[in-house]
């Protein structure tokens, strides 16, 4: 049954129309971009000291860059940026026990060939 999933989901993904996967391509409304004026790693620091400021806690943060490398692939800077706040979780559990699968919020750096 599993390996009929996954067969299904890269089916999906390999053999759908372009106008199907042009779609799939584009960010979901939910996600802003915003430039930085301050370098890759600047910009990291800046962001998790922001957050930290904020009373969040900085759960993790992911080298996406360096994984990519791992693969043969060369890309500029891209980091994702775990956060969250215990005190949140709490009132998502008593607002609703299924949503507690969502966090910690993150935020992706990615630097920009410009």
């Amino acid at each position: 049954m599993k390996r009929n999933f996954i067969a299904l989901i890269l089916l999906f993904f390999f053999s759908g129309s372009l106008q199907a996967q042009e779609a799939m391509m584009k960010p979901p409304q939910f996600q802003i971009t915003v430039p930085s004026k301050y370098d890759f790693n600047d910009t990291v620091d800046l962001l998790k000291t922001a957050i930290e400021e904020q009373n969040l806690m900085v759960i993790t943060e992911l080298d996406i860059q360096r994984m990519l490398r791992l693969v043969g692939v060369q890309r500029k800077g891209m980091k994702k940026v775990y956060f969250f706040h215990p005190s949140f979780m709490k009132r998502i559990m008593e607002a609703n026990k299924h949503a507690t699968a969502e966090p910690p919020l993150k935020i992706d750096i990615m630097e920009m060939p410009n």
